[in-house]
């Protein structure tokens, strides 16, 4: 019998959708009483001659669409001590990440919109949060759809995780390095979680110095401006850029998933470090 049939038959004799995604339920007696958003940035999408496609290129064998991935892994195995986490992609090596989604390849490797239209099915408020976009597209439904769900969930903070990039420009070598973590403008919480995010980032154990041209924390005010996470969410926000792909020594860094896996650790420790001090 095929796995789609059983499905069926057993969504019937169950009362429940196939493929329904697991949604982690709240911890009543969590050390840390937060909810917290954890965003994988980019993914595959869906364009408009109906090809799908990564958001971002690949270079140096790095491709951001899926590294982020192995960060949010990293994050989300230390966090239990929060009430709840929540994923705008399910994770790699989980029931949900796994099974096919709508283009056929893996959900986690997908784009956030095309998940959250699964978490959100039937709910009176999923067209606002997934459907909604000024140019239609799905990579602009893909951009507004992280914040709004923070917002529906009422997220305490948004942590929306990627690997930098430098802009390509003829004779200009492609020489920018390091970490750099933006926090929402005007807002106290994201500037001092920001801060510490950068300070538990900036040096490896093997690595050393990951952030050589001291990029640190910087105000995301252009990104406040703008559409997207930093704009349209109502909780602090943090955007965490972990090196740069587009680098050839930072790439054979990100290359190596164990630093992607210990990056997302380290970014956990950040926050529980910031909370501490929210007491």
């Amino acid at each position: 019998m095929s796995q789609s049939i059983l499905d069926i038959i057993l969504a019937i004799l169950g009362g429940i959708k196939p493929n329904t995604p697991t949604i982690e339920p709240a911890r009543t007696s969590a050390k840390y009483p937060v909810t917290v958003l954890l965003d994988a940035g980019h993914g595959l999408t869906r364009l408009g001659s109906g090809d799908w496609n990564y958001q971002r290129d690949e270079w140096y064998g790095v491709l951001e669409d899926l590294a982020v991935q192995s960060i949010a892994l990293g994050t989300h195995r230390n966090l239990i001590e929060c009430k709840k986490v929540l994923l705008t992609r399910p994770l790699p090596g989980s029931t949900d990440g796994e099974s096919p989604g709508v283009s056929g390849n893996p959900r986690w490797k997908e784009a956030a919109v095309y998940w959250l239209r699964s978490v959100l099915d039937g709910h009176p408020q999923a067209h606002g949060v997934t459907e909604v976009a000024s140019s239609g597209t799905d990579r602009d439904k893909d951009i507004n759809c992280r914040p709004r769900y923070a917002n529906l969930e009422g997220a305490d903070y948004l942590i929306s995780l990627h690997v930098n990039a430098q802009e390509v420009k003829r004779n200009k070598p492609l020489d920018a390095r390091g970490v750099t973590v933006y926090y929402k403008y005007g807002c106290q919480k994201s500037k001092d979680l920001a801060a510490k995010l950068y300070d538990v980032l900036k040096d490896h154990p093997f690595h050393g110095d990951l952030d050589p041209q001291k990029r640190g924390c910087r105000d995301g005010q252009e990104f406040t401006r703008k559409k997207g996470i930093m704009r349209d969410c109502a909780c602090p926000v943090v955007i965490v850029e972990f090196l740069f792909y587009t680098n050839k020594d930072d790439a054979a860094i990100l290359a190596d998933e164990s630093n992607l896996i210990w990056a997302g650790q380290r970014i956990a420790a950040g926050l529980k470090l910031h909370l501490d001090t929210e007491g």
